[in-house]
This record gives C-alpha cells, sequence and structure tokens, in this order.
C-alpha cells in the first residue's frame, strides 16, 4: 500500500544452489526512541543536492543477488543478500563469511528475512542491511536476505507473465498477479523453506507494512507446520526435514487498526502519483521531496529506481513496476485480524514505529502486558528503516542478540 499524505501531529512526520544474476532522534541515529523519551521536533529536509539524487545499483549494499525459482513451477524470485563480516580480536580487517553452499559456513549465524511493503521492493531494505553489517557485534551477527515479492521489483512468475501476454494480445479476462495474503504467505513460505528449510538454522522474519502482514502470517504458518511435522523431523530416517525453524519476528510500522484507517488517503496518494519520470534522479527528487516514500535521499537513491524502471514499450521514461490499483482488492485480507495474529505468534516479536499514535486498541493492550517489544522512531515516516536505516539496525540487532542468538 503507497505511504498515505502525512497526517497532521504534534510530533513531526514528513544455500542457495539458484540461478546467480550477476537515522530514535535525528540528531543520533544511532539510538532509537524508546517509548516515553523525548524527542526533538526537527524542521522539513531541504532539497536534496542533485547529485545524491544518481541512483545507486544494488552491489553498494548488498554481496549477491539470486533468482531463486520455486521448485515445480516457473515463478523466479529475486532475493539479495548480503552477509557479516567477522573480526578476529586485534584485526582491524573484515572478511565475508563463506557461502551458504561451502561447508564450514556457520550455520549458527541466523538469517533475518526481510519482506517489503507494497509498492516498494527489495532494495528497500538496501542501506538498512549496509548498516546491519557495519553496526552489529559478533554476538548479534546475520545474514540479511531481502525478497522481491510477487508483482513486485526482479520477481517473475508465470500469472504475471499470462497477463502480460494478454494485455499484449488485448486479450480479454487475464486473471492478472494473484496479490492475495494467501498467495504472498505461499510465496514465502515456498522460498524460505526451499533455502533454508531442514538446515536448522534460525530465521527472523522482518516485514514492513504489506510485508509485516505477510510475515506475520508467514510466521504463524511455519510455526503451525514446524508443530505438525515435528514426527518428522525426530524420525532419524529423515534428519532434514524441510521445515524453517522461525526464531524471531519484526514488524515495521503496520497496524491493522491505523493500516485500515487509512486506506482512503492511501487511495488519494495513490491517484496523485505521477505515472511517469523522466530519468532516475527526477524520480529520485520526488521520491524525497513530495512523494512521501522516504526523507532519507542515500536510501532513495537505493530503493527507488526499482519501483519506477524503464517503460519496456516507449524505453524512454520511467514507469512504476507494480500498479497499485490491482492490489487495492487485498488491502483488506492483508491486514484483517493482524494485531491478533501478531500477539498470538509465539516467537519473540518486535514492533518498530513512527509513532506510538499508530498503535491500536489490541496492541496496546498487549504492549502493556509485556507481550512484544517495541521500538519508537518519532521522527520517522512510514519507511522507517528507509528514513533512519542506522538507528532501525541498532533496535533490530538488540532484539536479535537479546532474544534470538540467546534463544
Amino acid at each position: 500500500m503507497p505511504p498515505p499524505p502525512p497526517r497532521a501531529s504534534r510530533r513531526h512526520r514528513d544455500g542457495f544452489g539458484v540461478d546467480d544474476a550477476r537515522g530514535g532522534r535525528r540528531a543520533s541515529d544511532e539510538n532509537p526512541t524508546p517509548i516515553g523519551a523525548e524527542s526533538t521536533l526537527m524542521p522539513p529536509p531541504p532539497p536534496p543536492p542533485r547529485s545524491h539524487c544518481d541512483p545507486v545499483g544494488w552491489r553498494e549494499c548488498f554481496d549477491e543477488c539470486h533468482d531463486v525459482r520455486v521448485r515445480g513451477t516457473n515463478d523466479v524470485f529475486r532475493v539479495y543478500v548480503s552477509r557479516p563480516t567477522t573480526r578476529d580480536e586485534g584485526d582491524s580487517s573484515d572478511s565475508t563469511l563463506p557461502n551458504d553452499d561451502d561447508d564450514d559456513d556457520d550455520a549458527t549465524v541466523p538469517v533475518l528475512f526481510c519482506l517489503h511493503g507494497c509498492p516498494y521492493t527489495a532494495l528497500s531494505f538496501a542501506r538498512f542491511a549496509q548498516e546491519m553489517k557495519r553496526r552489529t557485534s559478533k554476538r548479534a551477527r546475520c545474514v540479511v536476505v531481502a525478497m522481491d515479492l510477487r508483482g513486485h521489483g526482479a520477481t517473475k512468475t508465470e500469472d504475471e507473465r499470462c497477463e502480460n501476454d494478454a494485455d499484449a494480445d488485448g486479450a480479454p479476462g487475464a486473471a492478472g498477479v494473484d496479490f492475495s495474503a494467501e498467495r504472498l504467505v505461499a510465496d514465502v513460505v515456498a522460498v524460505t523453506t526451499q533455502l533454508y528449510g531442514g538446515t536448522g538454522r534460525k530465521v527472523v522474519l522482518l516485514g514492513h507494512s504489506m510485508g509485516g502482514a505477510i510475515a506475520t502470517r508467514a510466521a504463524a504458518a511455519m510455526m503451525t507446520k514446524a508443530r505438525e511435522d515435528d514426527a518428522a523431523r525426530e524420525d532419524a530416517a529423515n534428519p532434514r526435514a524441510r521445515v524453517v525453524r522461525v526464531a524471531g519476528l519484526v514488524v515495521v510500522d503496520v497496524v491493522e487498526g491505523t493500516a485500515v484507517e487509512s486506506f482512503n488517503r492511501a487511495e488519494v496518494a495513490m491517484a496523485a502519483r505521477p505515472r511517469r519520470f523522466a530519468c532516475a534522479r527526477t524520480a529520485i527528487e520526488w521520491a524525497v521531496r513530495a512523494g512521501g516514500v522516504t526523507k532519507n535521499v542515500h536510501s532513495a537513491a537505493a530503493s527507488f529506481p526499482s519501483q519506477v524502471p524503464s517503460d519496456e514499450a516507449s524505453g524512454s521514461h520511467l514507469r512504476w513496476r507494480t500498479d497499485v490499483a490491482k492490489t487495492r482488492p487485498h488491502w483488506d485480507g492483508w491486514y484483517a485480524g493482524l494485531s491478533k495474529l501478531f500477539v498470538e505468534v509465539k516467537t519473540p516479536k518486535l514492533l518498530l514505529l513512527a509513532g506510538t499514535d499508530r498503535l491500536d486498541v489490541d496492541l496496546t493492550v498487549a504492549q502493556m502486558q509485556g507481550k512484544f517489544q517495541m521500538v519508537v522512531f518519532p521522527n520517522a515516516s512510514h519507511a522507517t528503516h528507509e528514513d533512519e536505516p542506522g538507528a532501525t539496525s541498532v533496535g533490530v540487532a538488540g532484539f536479535i542478540e537479546r532474544y534470538v542468538c540467546r534463544g
């Protein structure tokens, strides 16, 4: 769902075995602001220098890019991988951990599997992944994996190919991309199971906005499957049953009540977007100054170009990769019952919010009962991880160190 226009507020808002496809308070990006802490109102950001609006490739923030074909289908999902660096005492040089395919890979290092919102892409986590690598200690190392969901980014699925072929032929009745919660959850379960099922490796699901809703539902589905397959996992004849070991859930700025309330404003924002952009630099500048995508030009330079790739038909303009209007019928399905499900998922949980006013009644009660951890970034907008990637990485790394690595 596209970010809604800013609301009036007292706070300022403004292995793989796959085919290789070769900043809390503004004054300190290091420290997220816990609930109840005082915050400093910050002025709106000045227009970004034009040089900062040059697009940045994925290699600046991630180590690897892969296309994962789900077994038994023609669906191919793009994933980006950032591996932690390990530092020996007294040695200031960093070295990247071996690939998952290598026998000497440290399988105790958990995976942080990131799911973007609509119409973002996996590269929405580019700067966050970069900060996770730079800031995390040995006690909280993790592999950051970000996935392009169906109908987004560089992912290519059979239903989208059929839709495109039908559009090209002028044929009526094309079903189109299935953006339903059930389909997106099935995709996430299939990809994570194919990559990490049966490995014993801890997987923490992190999702922003729509991705947070899908992460919550996927975590519940995978934990249910793990319980059902308990006998298979214990069976000596099948010691590597393909079950994903969910070790945590992180949700970024999505709450059922406030999400539903924002539908009308999101539709207004969707209708007001430019249909195309002349170049990537113009698109990035719009994303920061007027689009409400992020207030961080460095994040926008890494993430926004993947949302508006070149128009294959004209070749001279950039057009939206995802038609948000086609996702509208599924918004209710993404968020219905989300707060209750989030509270009920029996795994350590962290909720990152851009303001405490985003909490609905169910989550307010659950938070007071200590059923999940929460960090508030009062100076961030909807894309907290893009606005303040450093502060977000500190909050997530602390959660992983305390609840995942020690678990």
